[in-house]
């Protein structure tokens, strides 16, 4: 469901799942993909989701951070 954050328990952490009106999961429900700037978009189910991870450990906030890109999932 896009525009909010849900939250999940797995291996003792709880993980919050954040997405934007458009369906992305982002950083933070209030920090939507600006779809004017370039974005690297990634594709996949939960390992690209990041299931089980904060967003700072998924595979596109770690790439879009190294590349100095937003990426959008």
């Amino acid at each position: 469901m896009p525009a909010r954050t849900g939250h999940s328990t797995i291996g003792g952490r709880v993980i919050d799942y954040s997405f934007d009106p458009a369906g992305y999961r982002v950083r933070r429900d209030d920090e939507p993909v600006d779809r004017e700037q370039p974005t690297i978009l990634f594709a996949g189910e939960s390992i690209m989701l990041g299931e089980g991870l904060t967003w700072e450990e998924s595979i596109p906030a770690q790439v879009g951070a190294m590349m100095g890109v937003q990426s959008a999932n």
